[in-house]
């Protein structure tokens, strides 16, 4: 997606795109056009200033509708009282003026979806512990002894290419695919829902009304009112499930979802076909959760707004990074450049050419709020193990003490080189 924005930043041409990446919205486009209620409306700017603009003609809309009605009311009383008095003449000046005005139309109450997500009974502290997990199709692997361990309250957004075998990961940890090698178990009191990509969990033949209740214990009413607050109302009950659209099928999938009570929950690309609008429920509601979170996504904004860790899958082997999207994509160029530093070639070519300096171009200087920011979420998280460091109990387990101990002096490291690179920073600025 990053390399499609900077493709078409250059692009010279006309560009027509459907989409729903806020951030792939905001790099690209200068013109947003909606379609609602059969009407295209078009607003200048990227979908940031889209959704302010949007918000305020909405604003605009409701109080002139307001104001419209209460002229109405006035204009009516006042017609009523004086029809047949001594001031009937300006009683019927005013029933012209009311015959003539132009009503506008109420504007549309939005339906939202309405989600909560309550995890039931809480987990023990490790939830998920995969080990040598190997895994290949036709004699291709996808992963060769793959490790992972989840945590209460991880919340781990998996990313990769396409290929590198997220889904078929997810697969395997639910049991729907069976590695050759390997081990995959659950922690105490985990219990685990899943959310399909594609809604494939889904069966086509039942209505919206039987997939729901196929699986839950519901009365017929209580069925209803909980599928209402997903957007099925009337004839959408009666729908067979291989007749709904995309976004439909997202919502029904999550309707099930819901009543699970499960204090672990794994997504595959939860927001596929989910609108705008549905998108920012999801978020909030994930980001209230209190239990444990799994997911693969290619929604950046959606990351950022609900991981604390993202994990991305690369030539089989995956790479645990601590913070969010943003993170992630800082701290990879860090060690890009790192890497090339350290590379015997880039320093001698370095050493040999020289550029003139006409051509030299100004570098961009690195924001130091960036590493504050990061600085202190490090250093709350050292707070927090060093707490963990000083329980006795923690002593009780040798592995799980091995575990916060490289993680706190992985931190360490991490927290020196900040420091730096916030110094340099200052010093630029």
């Amino acid at each position: 997606m990053e390399w499609l924005e900077t493709f078409l930043k250059q692009y010279r041409g006309a560009v027509l795109v459907v989409s729903h990446d806020r951030y792939f919205l905001d790099a690209v486009v200068e013109q947003v056009l909606e379609l609602e209620q059969g009407r295209l409306n078009s607003y200048q700017g990227n979908y940031s200033e889209y959704a302010v603009k949007k918000a305020q003609a909405e604003a605009a809309a409701q109080k002139a509708y307001a104001l419209q009605e209460a002229r109405i009311a006035r204009l009516v009383a006042y017609i009523d009282r004086y029809r047949a008095g001594i001031k009937a003449r300006q009683a019927r000046g005013r029933e012209t003026q009311l015959a003539k005005m132009l009503k506008l139309e109420k504007p549309r109450e939005r339906s939202q979806v309405k989600l909560r997500f309550d995890p039931g009974g809480s987990s023990g502290n490790q939830v998920l512990l995969v080990k040598d997990l190997t895994f290949g199709y036709e004699g291709k692997p996808l992963f060769s002894n793959l490790h992972l361990e989840l945590w209460q309250g991880d919340r781990v957004a998996l990313v990769g290419a396409n290929g590198t075998g997220k889904t078929t990961l997810l697969k395997l940890l639910l049991g729907q695919l069976q590695a050759p090698t390997g081990s995959v178990s659950f922690g105490a009191r985990v219990k685990w829902a899943y959310f399909a990509q594609e809604g494939e969990t889904l069966k086509s033949n039942n209505t919206v009304l039987q997939e729901l209740l196929a699986d839950a214990d519901l009365t017929l009413e209580e069925a209803r009112s909980h599928l209402a607050r997903f957007l099925f109302r009337g004839d959408d009950l009666d729908k067979k499930v291989g007749t709904l659209s995309g976004g439909e099928r997202s919502r029904l999938a999550l309707a099930k979802l819901i009543l699970t009570k499960a204090n672990l929950l794994i997504l595959d690309e939860p927001t596929n076909h989910l609108d705008m609008e549905t998108r920012q429920v999801l978020e909030d509601a994930l980001a209230g959760y209190e239990g444990t979170l799994f997911f693969v996504s290619h929604d950046r904004y959606f990351i950022n707004q609900v991981a604390n860790q993202v994990w991305e899958l690369e030539q089989g082997r995956l790479h645990p990074y601590l913070g969010d999207y943003d993170y992630y994509r800082w701290k990879k160029e860090e060690i890009k450049k790192r890497q090339s530093q350290d590379n015997p070639e880039t320093k001698k070519q370095t050493r040999t050419v020289k550029e003139p300096r006409a051509a030299k171009k100004k570098e961009k200087k690195p924001d130091p709020q960036v590493f504050e920011e990061r600085i202190m979420e490090v250093e709350a998280k050292l707070e927090e193990l060093a707490a963990a460091l000083g329980d006795e109990a923690l002593y009780n387990d040798g592995e799980k003490v091995k575990r916060i101990q490289a993680e706190y002096q992985e931190l360490e490291r991490e927290l020196a080189g900040l420091y730096e690179s916030w110094e340099k920073a200052m010093e630029a600025h």
